[in-house]
């Protein structure tokens, strides 16, 4: 399978309602979506971002309070890319920080896309910058584990909502 085929499945799969608990390097983070909605929690700060905009809000034990941000109107979590892959600066696209290189099969079928940082210094045609992997639960059409050197974040738990 190429990298077109399996961006097209993980995108074609992006817009189902789901939730998962996802690990960065410090937290655990509470991640769902249900287009055009999303929702990113940790135990201290949640941010939700929908047709009226985005807001966060700073978690107390006697409730929340607002928590003032400068993002633009349609600025997206980038966490919520695990969930909404074509989120993620992976692609390739004018923007992006990586761009697929290759794909690594399992035995079952594909289990890793490698990425190559498309940013940093070239010596003799080579990108210093590390690259990184996506993993896939094929079956699924999940990305399991982002990696790409600074970011690591792997999906705990998943739920589609129905």
């Amino acid at each position: 399978m190429g990298i077109n085929f399996i961006r097209a499945a993980l995108a074609r799969e992006s817009h189902r309602p789901a939730a998962a608990l996802v690990s960065d390097a410090e937290q655990v983070w509470e991640v769902s979506v249900a287009h055009p909605t999303w929702v990113v929690r940790s135990h201290n700060i949640e941010w939700r971002g929908d047709a009226n905009g985005v807001r966060c809000w700073q978690i107390l034990t006697d409730g929340a309070r607002p928590l003032p941000h400068k993002h633009p109107e349609h600025w997206v979590h980038p966490m919520v890319g695990m969930l909404w892959t074509e989120r993620l600066p992976i692609w390739g696209r004018p923007d992006d920080l990586f761009a697929p290189v290759r794909v690594i099969s399992g035995t079952r079928g594909p289990s890793q896309v490698v990425l190559e940082a498309t940013t940093g210094p070239v010596v003799g045609g080579y990108r210093m910058d590390p690259g990184g992997t996506l993993h896939i639960d094929w079956s699924k059409w999940l990305c399991t584990k982002l990696d790409l050197g600074r970011t690591e974040w792997t999906v705990q738990e998943y739920r589609h909502a129905a």
